[in-house]
């Protein structure tokens, strides 16, 4: 069996590109973790789904991975790294569910150096739910986004018209009176156009929280 050493991994249901982690994550110093080789398409399959491998999968890899706890070493049961020789994803599974991380890229590089002379692995797994993934934004833009969000609908919870009358003027240069439909306008524009209205709804924001 092959073995990688000394490498950090961020375990988490979905996958959170390396570049995205945080000082919050707990991440996992891992002594040594197996490599395996797959299809792109089984790569590919553990990133986008929820998987479950079958049983003699799971023997395979049993008490083969080791992890730092302090001054002492212990095993992790069930994880592996799985390749196609361009891109490495690590697996733990635990308490039935699977946890997936993405290498430091000098690590994966390092990871990389050793795989392609490795067999190719015919793993058996089924196919769950699919995760929900987002391409095309970081964990910061997202929670900025979900914050957002939260803002505008607090106005209407608390029934602040004016604040959002104020707000919806600033954005539209029109009236409103209905405060439903000022928050669908504003919402419909931050689906659409989030970039660059985002800036101007969150500096809207705060100055209603000071002044208004």
């Amino acid at each position: 069996m092959n073995y990688v050493y000394d490498i950090l991994l961020n375990f988490k249901e979905d996958f959170i590109d390396f570049y995205d982690w945080n000082t919050r994550d707990g991440l996992d110093h891992i002594r040594k973790i197996p490599i395996f080789k797959v299809e792109t398409k089984v790569l590919r399959d553990f990133i986008d789904y929820s998987i479950e491998l079958d049983r003699s999968e799971l023997e395979k890899i049993e008490n083969q991975t080791e992890i730092f706890l302090g001054r002492k070493v212990k095993n992790i049961r069930y994880a592996c790294l799985l390749t196609d020789s361009r891109k490495v994803l690590a697996l733990k599974l635990k308490d039935k569910k699977m946890y997936i991380s993405d290498l430091l890229l000098d690590e994966e590089d390092s990871s990389l150096d050793m795989t392609s002379l490795l067999p190719l692995w015919d793993l058996k797994y089924q196919k769950l739910e699919k995760r929900e993934t987002n391409c095309f934004k970081t964990r910061k833009q997202l929670a900025f986004e979900k914050s957002l969000y939260l803002e505008l609908q607090k106005l209407m919870n608390e029934n602040n018209l004016s604040k959002l009358k104020y707000i919806y003027y600033e954005c539209f240069d029109e009236k409103e009176e209905k405060k439903e439909v000022m928050l669908h306008k504003i919402n419909l524009e931050l689906k659409e156009n989030f970039s660059n209205f985002s800036k101007k709804i969150d500096h809207l924001l705060k100055i209603t929280n000071t002044v208004i």
